[in-house]
């Protein structure tokens, strides 16, 4: 988790925010909402470690120019990458830790295991928690 707190000091504050609602749309959501849909005996076709852009935009209260500038400093950093063309475009999390998993998934599971914002963590900086 260090490699990746230092990653996010380089991020700025609004591209942190973005960063952890996609989390929380990517892995917070999608579990309960896997769990509703195993419920109702459905399954669910969405890729792993990804939003949808629309999603997203339905979500942040950003206009798309603005959602694209924010996204930038996360593709620079390397966390994300974007798939597809406007307006099917998938924001896929790609931040590996070093044994080769996704460190923001797995950031998320370590959150919801000691109850803990992503937010506090990713914008915040409060790591001290997860550690």
């Amino acid at each position: 988790m260090r490699k990746l707190a230092d990653r996010l000091m380089l991020v700025p504050e609004n591209s942190r925010k973005l960063l952890a609602r996609i989390v929380e749309l990517a892995y917070q959501r999608k579990s309960r909402d896997q769990e509703k849909d195993k419920d109702r005996g459905r399954d669910n076709d969405r890729r792993p470690n990804t939003v949808y852009f629309p999603e997203l935009h339905e979500s942040c209260g950003l206009d798309v120019e603005a959602m694209y500038e924010t996204l930038k400093p996360l593709q620079s950093a390397g966390l994300i990458e974007i798939d597809d063309q406007y307006p099917f475009e998938e924001i896929v999390l790609v931040a590996q830790s070093p044994s080769g998993e996704n460190a923001l998934a797995e950031l998320s599971r370590r959150c919801e295991l000691a109850k803990l914002s992503v937010w506090d963590i990713v914008v915040g900086n409060e790591w001290g928690g997860l550690e």
